[in-house]
């Protein structure tokens, strides 16, 4: 019996660069990037439509899940709006981006798989809308040890997950980080394996992964690149927990490794969901 399952993909195109790189290219600009510490983070239209484009296609047309008999009904939500701040190493406006989160989510919680791509890891507030535990990948803790005391009214890629708990969108136990080695935190901290949890099948899954989680052998484009994760660990922690929505960051533009793992990790996500719907449906039977 064909197997039904409904996905959207959708872009948050936020980028960063360091302040006052002109773009020009020449050895002088790239050494300046290399060591600059201070960025500014922009809304960047149609900075996904490289990979966001493609893999809509891919997973339409997928062989494998053709052989499965599932039917995908994708939909390409394209990129959402996010309010440009031209403020230096400020970030983005936090209320304005907890309301666009609250928004995206009301608007694709009705699909069985939600899928999202960005640049700049600020835009991983947008996943901590939707309900359901939260599992992070991630080398950095993208928080510190008291969310309601430190900096607010601007967020950015170092601190997004203060608001995310500060705010309510989730609380410290449904957050639990995977590969981090460096910040503070207060929500758990996994192991790298996924026996750290057990598997709730009333309990929703988030997947909030940052590119740099993986080990520097894997060749993902990455600002740092020192993970300690291998693709396959992600592939298991999908077919374990059968995430409903998936957010991949920090993505540079063109780089065929981490598109082939976005790619790879979507089908089992899909395939996990059809899984889980068929199991539903039998046990509703019983």
């Amino acid at each position: 019996m064909k197997k039904i399952v409904s996905v959207l993909v959708a872009g948050i195109p936020i980028n960063s660069s360091p302040v006052g790189f002109s773009g020009t290219g020449g050895k002088k600009a790239t050494k300046y990037i290399s060591n600059s510490k201070v960025l500014e983070e922009k809304y960047f239209r149609n900075g996904t439509d490289w990979i966001r484009k493609p893999l809509v296609k891919s997973i339409k047309t997928d062989l494998e899940l053709i052989r499965r008999d599932i039917e995908v009904q994708i939909t390409d939500f394209q990129e959402c709006f996010v309010d440009n701040q031209d403020r230096v190493n400020s970030g983005f406006d936090e209320q304005s981006m907890l309301e666009n989160a609250k928004e995206f989510e009301q608007e694709s919680s009705k699909f069985d798989l939600v899928i999202v791509v960005g640049g700049d890891h600020t835009g991983g507030i947008y996943l901590y809308a939707f309900d359901g535990n939260v599992i992070r990948f991630d080398e950095h803790s993208d928080s510190c040890k008291n969310p309601k005391e430190c900096e607010r009214g601007f967020i950015q890629r170092n601190n997004y997950v203060c608001s995310v708990i500060r705010n309510k969108l989730k609380n410290e136990n449904q957050i639990t980080g995977i590969g981090i080695r460096e910040g503070e935190f207060v929500y758990q901290k996994g192991i790298k394996n996924n026996s750290f949890e057990k598997v709730d099948e009333k309990t929703n899954y988030i997947f909030d992964l940052d590119i740099d989680v993986f080990a520097q052998k894997y060749n993902m484009k990455s600002d740092y690149s020192k993970g300690i994760l291998a693709p396959s660990d992600f592939i298991g922690f999908i077919r374990k927990y059968g995430p409903n929505v998936m957010g991949f960051f920090e993505i540079k533009e063109n780089d065929k490794n981490a598109y082939e793992l976005i790619y790879q990790s979507s089908i089992e996500a899909v395939v996990q969901v059809a899984k889980k719907r068929k199991s539903i449906k039998t046990a509703k039977e019983e």
